[in-house]
């Protein structure tokens, strides 16, 4: 078993930090709707790519 000290010292490492505060960040993100407004257009984009390029080179 861990004792308390042992089981929070992971919390203490700056990359643990950065991870969580990219969960915050994230999750402000979507409840402004930033991600959803620039997910659509990207969709787009991948969409538009897939439909015009991949048939030119699906025969290779």
């Amino acid at each position: 078993m861990l004792d308390l000290n042992e089981a929070l010292r992971g919390f203490s490492d700056p990359i643990v930090l950065f991870i969580a505060s990219l969960f915050v960040l994230s999750e402000a993100l979507n409840a402004t709707g930033i991600t959803a407004g620039i997910g659509l257009p990207l969709a787009l984009v991948f969409l538009a790519v897939a439909v015009l390029y991949v048939p030119l080179i699906w025969p290779f």
